[in-house]
C-alpha cells in the first residue's frame, strides 16, 4: 500500500511538492524549537516525512472502503460517490420552506468559502462518506482543489475516546494531541523544571500545529464531533477549534457532525448542512451502485411504484440499504412492513454498531425493542394530540410529560432526554427553527401503527380513529390478524357510526400498499362488503347533494377497482357461509346491486352477534356463489 501511495502522489505530481512542503514545514519546526530554551526536538526530517507518508497510506485504506458494498461487490467510494449538496443555512435555522432552494455543491462551498466549515446532517445523510470522497479527489486529482489544498488529513473524533500514546496510558488529547500523535512531535524536557514541562509542551504544540498545517497546505477534516463520548472532551474539542480558527493562516479545516450535536455558533465556522438527495441524484446513485443501466432502471422502476419508500431514499444511507436488498432479490419486498422494520433496527441499533460508538443517553440501557416503544409511545401521543408531522419544543414537552413516568424517565428531564434522542438515532430531527420532525413521514407512521398493535386492542374513539388511516393501515399489516383487526376497525368503530370517504379511500389506497397478509376467511370479505353498502346506501339516498354523489360514484368505483385488482373475490364467495342472498332487487339510477342477508343458523355465537344483518354487494363481486 505504501508503494500504491508513493505510485499516486508521483503520478499526479504530488510527491516532489509534497517532499517540498514536508522539508519547509520541518524546517520551521526546528526553527519553532529554537525559541524554548532546554527543549529538544526527539525527530528527524525523514522521520517526519515517513510520519505523513504512513497517516495518508493509513487514512487512504480507511477511505477507499464503503461500510456497503454495491450490486458487483465493489466498494470503491471515489467511483459511487454522489455528489450532494449543501443548504447554505442549516435547517433548524430554516424560517421558510423556499429557503431549501437555497444550496450548492460541497466542492464549490469547500472552494469558493474562506471561512472553515461545519458541514452537518442527518444520521445516513453521507457526511463521513463525503469527507472520504474529498480525501480521495484531493491525491488522484490536482486540480480538485485547484491546488489550494495538496495533502488532506483527516481525524476520526471518535478515535479521541481512546487513549493517546504520547500521553500515556488512560490518558485522553484533543485535535493538537492527536496531531502531534501523528506527526511525531516527541520533545525531550528533561532539562525544564517539572513544574513547567506541561504548560511548556501545550504551548510548544500549539505553535507548531498550525504551522505544520499551513506549510503542508493541509485541508484539516475533522470527521464526527457527534461522535466523541465524553462530555469534557467534547468541551476541550470545541475550544481548541476556536484555537484554530485563529492561529491558521493559509489553510481551513471542515468539521462534520449530526446536526442536533453542533449547535455552536463559532465566529470565522460556516454552518451548513447537507440536503436531501433530489432526483438526478438518484439517478446518478442508482446506475453507479449497480453498474449496469438496464438493473438500474428496473431498480428506479420498481422503486418509483412503492410510494411508501419515497420519503426514505433521500438518504443515501436508507436508499443504499434498500438498493442492497433489491440487489440480492432483485426486488424490493412486497411488505413494507418488512423494510420498516429493518429501517428501524438499523436506525436504532446496527448503525450505531457498525460506527463502533455507544452514545449516552438517559434511556442508553434500554433494548432496542425499548426504545421503539418509547418513540412509539411518542409519535402516537403527538400525532393524537397536534396531527401535524412538525412539532414545536413545549408540543413535545407536553407529550413527554405525559409518558415518560410510563418509561421510568424523570419528567424533569424532558431537555436532556430529547436532545439525546434526536442525537442518538435521527429518527426525531430539529428540521427549523424551534421545529422538529420525524425524519421520514412513514417512519412516523410506523411508529404510531406499532403503538396501536403493542397496545392489543385500539380504544379510541370515533374522531380519534379518522385522524389516522394510514396509521391503522400499517397496523392491520403488522397485525397476526389482519383480518379481525380490519373488521374491528372499519365494521365495529368507524361504519357503524361515520361514513367519511376521504378516510375510507385513504385507508383502502395505503392497505393496498402494505400489503397485510390477509387470510382468506369470510370476515374479510365482509368487512369489504359493509364498506360497499356504505358507498351504495349514499348513492341511493335521496338526501345526497349531487356533490356528494359524484364524489360517491367515484370513490365507489375506486373501491371496486381495488377489490377486483385487489383478488378479494374468493374471500367474497366465503361470505356465502354467513348470507343468502336477497331476493328483494336493489338498484339506482347508476347501477343495479345484490343484497345479502345474514343466516339466521349461524353456530358461532360471537360472530353471528357483531355480523352485520344487511350487506351490500355488487353483482360482478358475488358471480361466483353457488
Amino acid at each position: 500500500m505504501e508503494e500504491s501511495i508513493y505510485r499516486i502522489l508521483a503520478e499526479n505530481g504530488g510527491q516532489i511538492i509534497l517532499t517540498f512542503l514536508i522539508k519547509g514545514a520541518f524546517s520551521d519546526i526546528k526553527r519553532t524549537i529554537k525559541g524554548y530554551k532546554d527543549v529538544e526536538l526527539i525527530l528527524n526530517d525523514q522521520d517526519f516525512e515517513d510520519k505523513v507518508i504512513v497517516e495518508v497510506k493509513k487514512t487512504f485504506t480507511w477511505a477507499s472502503i464503503d461500510l456497503f458494498k454495491n450490486h458487483l461487490d465493489n466498494d470503491n467510494i471515489y467511483k459511487r460517490y454522489v455528489h450532494l449538496d449543501l443548504y447554505l443555512a442549516p435547517r433548524r435555522q430554516h424560517f421558510s420552506r423556499n429557503e431549501i432552494e437555497n444550496k450548492k455543491p460541497i466542492k464549490e462551498v469547500i472552494l469558493a468559502d474562506k471561512s472553515n466549515l461545519a458541514i452537518l446532517g442527518q444520521p445516513g445523510s453521507g457526511k463521513t462518506t463525503s469527507m472520504k470522497y474529498i480525501f480521495h479527489s484531493i491525491l488522484l486529482d490536482p486540480s480538485f482543489m485547484d491546488g489550494v489544498y495538496v495533502y488532506p488529513l483527516i481525524i476520526r473524533l471518535r478515535e479521541l475516546n481512546k487513549s493517546n500514546s504520547y500521553l500515556g496510558e488512560d490518558q485522553h488529547g484533543g485535535i493538537f494531541e492527536k496531531l502531534a500523535e501523528i506527526f511525531g512531535l516527541k520533545t525531550n524536557l528533561e532539562k525544564v523544571p517539572k513544574s513547567e514541562q506541561s504548560k511548556i509542551r501545550k504551548q510548544l504544540i500549539r505553535e507548531l500545529i498550525p504551522s505544520i498545517l499551513d506549510n503542508l497546505k493541509v485541508l484539516l477534516i475533522l470527521d464526527g464531533f457527534d461522535e466523541i463520548g465524553n462530555s469534557s472532551l467534547r468541551d476541550l474539542v470545541v475550544q481548541e477549534i476556536k484555537e484554530l480558527t485563529k492561529s491558521l493562516n493559509y489553510v481551513n479545516f471542515i468539521i462534520t457532525s449530526r446536526s442536533a450535536d453542533f449547535p455552536f455558533q463559532i465566529e470565522n465556522i460556516e454552518k451548513l448542512e447537507i440536503s436531501e438527495i433530489d432526483d438526478d441524484q438518484l439517478k446518478d446513485f442508482s446506475l453507479k451502485f449497480f453498474e449496469n443501466e438496464n438493473i438500474s432502471d428496473k431498480f428506479l422502476e420498481e422503486l418509483y411504484l412503492k410510494t411508501p419508500y419515497k420519503d426514505f431514499y433521500r438518504r443515501p444511507l436508507l436508499l443504499t440499504h434498500i438498493a442492497s436488498i433489491y440487489s440480492k432479490s432483485k426486488e424490493i419486498p412486497e411488505k413494507p412492513k418488512l423494510i420498516y422494520q429493518t429501517i428501524i433496527n438499523l436506525i436504532l441499533k446496527e448503525w450505531d454498531e457498525m460506527q463502533d460508538v455507544k452514545r449516552g443517553s438517559n434511556y442508553s440501557k434500554f433494548s432496542v425493542d425499548r426504545k421503539r416503544e418509547f418513540l412509539s409511545s411518542l409519535a402516537f401521543n403527538l400525532k393524537l394530540r397536534y396531527n401535524k408531522s412538525y412539532f414545536s419544543r413545549d408540543e413535545i414537552a407536553l407529550v413527554y410529560s405525559s409518558i415518560c413516568s410510563k418509561f421510568d424517565l424523570p419528567p424533569d428531564n424532558f431537555d436532556n432526554v430529547i436532545d439525546e434522542v434526536e442525537s442518538h438515532n435521527g429518527i426525531l430531527i430539529k428540521s427549523g427553527y424551534n421545529s422538529y420532525e420525524f425524519s421520514h413521514l412513514t417512519i412516523q407512521e410506523y411508529l404510531v401503527a406499532d403503538y396501536l398493535v403493542r397496545g392489543g386492542s385500539i380504544r379510541l374513539e370515533i374522531n380519534e380513529l379518522l385522524l389516522l388511516p394510514n396509521e391503522l393501515a400499517i397496523a392491520i399489516s403488522l397485525s397476526s390478524e389482519p383480518n379481525i383487526l380490519l373488521f374491528e376497525i372499519l365494521v365495529e368503530k368507524i361504519l357503524s357510526k361515520s361514513f367519511n370517504l376521504g378516510f375510507i379511500l385513504t385507508f383502502f389506497n395505503r392497505i393496498s400498499l402494505e400489503k397485510p397478509d390477509f387470510a382468506e376467511e369470510a370476515i374479510l370479505g365482509i368487512a369489504l362488503l359493509y364498506t360497499y353498502s356504505k358507498f351504495v346506501n349514499i348513492e341511493r339516498d335521496p338526501n345526497s347533494d349531487s356533490k356528494t354523489r359524484y364524489e360517491n360514484l367515484e370513490g365507489r368505483k375506486r373501491f371496486e377497482e381495488f377489490i377486483l385488482n385487489g383478488d378479494f373475490l374468493e374471500v367474497i364467495k366465503k361470505v356465502q357461509e354467513y348470507y343468502t342472498i336477497d331476493n328483494e332487487k336493489l338498484s339506482s339510477n347508476l347501477g343495479e346491486y345484490i343484497g345479502l342477508r345474514k343466516k339466521k343458523n349461524i353456530s358461532d355465537d360471537l360472530l353471528r352477534m357483531r355480523l352485520p344483518k344487511y350487506i351490500i354487494s355488487n353483482p360482478k363481486f358475488i358471480s361466483a356463489f353457488n
